[in-house]
Order: structure tokens, then C-alpha cells, then sequence
């Protein structure tokens, strides 16, 4: 985590909230997400893949690529569009 960012940031506890909006009427509209390596968690599979309609399966195999983490465990990386920006496919 770098630190120089996090350092500081208020920290947000389970019993937090927040909100934000994302879409394309906004001028910051998938430009935070570009060229980036999010990894994904079993949760965040099994909420997206309802969002778009798909199998856990299909969606992993459209949407992500799976890595072996340097300890041997596998990680999930959402797959970015193959466009000049690497946009997220969200």
C-alpha cells in the first residue's frame, strides 16, 4: 500500500458508509480505473457476474484473468478492454 497516500486518509471502519456516483455523464467517467490491476475477491465475482447476467464461470472466463500470488495462492484480476486506455469493461 503506499503510504504516502494512505497516511492521511481517515480510515473507514465496518459500520461506515460512503457514497459515490459513477456514470457517463460525469466528466471523471472511467478514468480512475484505467490501465490498473484490480484484483477481485469471491464476493466481488459473485456480484458482478448477477450484474451483467452470467455464470461465475462465464463471467470469469469473459472478465478476468487468474494469476498464482507469489505465496501460491491464486488472485483474480478483472481484464481491462484492449483500448489505447486499457478502460475498465464497466
Amino acid at each position: 500500500m503506499n503510504k504516502k497516500y494512505t497516511e492521511n486518509q481517515r480510515k473507514l471502519s465496518l459500520n461506515d458508509r460512503f457514497k459515490f456516483s459513477c456514470h457517463k455523464g460525469l466528466s471523471c467517467f472511467n478514468t480512475c480505473c484505467n490501465d490498473v490491476n484490480i484484483f477481485l475477491t469471491p464476493y466481488d465475482v459473485l456480484r458482478m457476474r448477477k450484474m451483467v447476467w452470467l455464470s461465475s464461470g462465464e463471467f470469469l472466463k469473459r472478465y478476468t484473468v487468474a494469476l498464482l500470488g507469489d505465496e501460491g495462492l491464486p488472485l483474480v484480476v478483472l481484464k481491462m478492454m484492449e483500448d489505447e486506455n486499457k478502460s475498465c469493461p464497466f
